[in-house]
């Protein structure tokens, strides 16, 4: 279980590394791709070849990485097909409780699947910080007003709890749909919706 490490295509040795079925969460770091390289078939995009060494030469053989049946956050990018990558949807089941302060503050849980996990960013060492995201709560207020994106103070794969923002000035409803997001982007496709009383 864990991310993706970011060294697989860098490694100098490792030729094929079989990472099916582990749990692995996050995305898949764009270390492992090189968007540049001659995929010899006329196009270009690859994984990384091997480099030189006393027994080969540079860029002579190809590296397989399999990233098969691991929980990785959709959408993939669009090669992740080398890496035989698949994803899981998050979905949101349910908030609690759906109403609270036009002030904010009031300590929502949101319920549901396949959320992503990550540590409290204080805990994270400086890879983690630049490929997992912190998860928090994403709050929309329609067209009228901007989304307000606030840090999960506590989250697992099946709840994360925020804290709420105020009313955002301007809007015109006094209701939000809050749906989980990973650095103020959205991961959840449809939320639940929170009314401000």
């Amino acid at each position: 279980s864990g991310s993706v490490p970011d060294w697989l295509a860098s490694h100098p040795c490792l030729r094929v590394a079989d990472l099916s079925r582990n749990r692995l969460t996050g995305v898949i770091p764009s270390e492992l791709y090189d968007e540049t390289l001659d995929d010899g078939d006329g196009g270009y995009g690859a994984i990384p070849r091997l480099p030189a060494r006393h027994d080969r030469y540079a860029d002579e053989e190809e590296r397989s990485i399999s990233l098969r049946r691991n929980p990785l956050r959709c959408p993939l990018p669009e090669w992740a097909d080398e890496f035989e990558a698949t994803c899981v949807d998050a979905e949101v089941y349910g908030l609690e409780p759906s109403f609270g302060a036009t002030t904010g503050g009031t300590v929502v849980v949101v319920t549901g699947a396949n959320f992503p996990t990550t540590l409290p960013r204080d805990e994270k060492t400086d890879d983690e910080k630049t490929h997992d995201g912190t998860v928090g709560c994403v709050f929309s207020f329609g067209a009228s007003a901007a989304d307000t994106w606030t840090a999960a103070v506590q989250s697992d794969e099946r709840s994360v709890t925020c804290v709420t923002p105020p009313r955002a000035p301007g809007s015109a409803t006094n209701t939000a749909v809050v749906r989980v997001g990973v650095d103020g982007e959205p991961v959840t496709r449809f939320g639940e919706l929170f009314r401000y009383a």
